[in-house]
């Protein structure tokens, strides 16, 4: 449940949230109508705290977050740990955004942040103690070998977050019963039908044995879903004022 504003100790004022929604690159998304404490909140309570029960990352400790977009992983790993942070996105523009954030949040000297695309990562074969790629790996295909460029880059633990594919209904993209299921081309047909023909990118989706397959070198730990209800999902959403699509 996602019900304290104070779930990190570090405070993001109102001064500071003016000045992130100002940055060039940043200014012109979407993000900047979300409350960014809350958002910050929403990674620090539902990734960065449950990552230490496996793991308590000291100042030796190297984390990646892989497909950083505008940083908010890499940002509350550095604000809840003494780790090394290595953040990495297919987007300059975005990295440039990001690591301006950094400044604004304190934490720009504790992050490395490099740009690349997820298969052709630019980091070295067991690099980090700790990978984390969040909502990225349906955004480039299902290919094992993806996967694996993900995998080789860590000694110890891989966090990973996708919707799951084996699903009636994905709310990452259409949310459409079984449209995600079909060949992208009645996907189009199927999206335009219903009106929703702007919500069609054409995403990829794991299914959990898929991905585990992917990943024979691991085990598996987490839960099978990222949220224990659908009541505790609408908490999330409502907290860090995402839209539900």
């Amino acid at each position: 449940m996602l019900t304290t504003p104070d779930a990190t100790a570090f405070v993001l004022d109102p001064a500071m949230e003016r000045e992130i929604k100002s940055v060039p690159h940043f200014r012109a998304s979407h993000y900047r109508t979300w409350n960014l404490r809350h958002l910050l909140d929403s990674y620090t309570l539902g990734y960065v705290r449950p990552l230490r029960a496996w793991h308590t990352p000291t100042a030796s400790t190297t984390i990646a977050d892989v497909g950083t977009g505008y940083g908010w992983l890499a940002f509350a790993l550095a604000l809840e740990t003494p780790a090394r942070i290595i953040a990495l996105d297919i987007n300059a523009r975005r990295v440039e955004a990001a690591r301006a954030i950094a400044s604004i949040l304190g934490v720009e000297d504790r992050i490395d942040w490099r740009v690349g695309p997820l298969g052709q990562l630019p980091v070295a074969d067991r690099e980090t103690d700790i990978a984390c790629c969040l909502e990225v790996i349906e955004h480039v295909d299902t290919d094992k070998r993806t996967i694996h460029d993900l995998s080789r880059t860590t000694t110890d633990l891989l966090l990973i977050s996708t919707p799951n594919g084996a699903l009636p209904i994905v709310f990452h993209d259409t949310a459409l019963p079984f449209c995600h299921l079909m060949p992208l081309r009645m996907r189009d047909l199927y999206a335009k039908a219903c009106r929703r023909a702007d919500r069609q990118d054409n995403n990829q989706f794991w299914t959990p044995g898929k991905l585990a397959s992917a990943l024979p070198d691991f085990d598996r730990v987490s839960r099978f879903l990222h949220h224990e209800s659908f009541s505790s999902w609408q908490d999330y959403m409502d907290y860090t004022n995402l839209p539900i699509q």
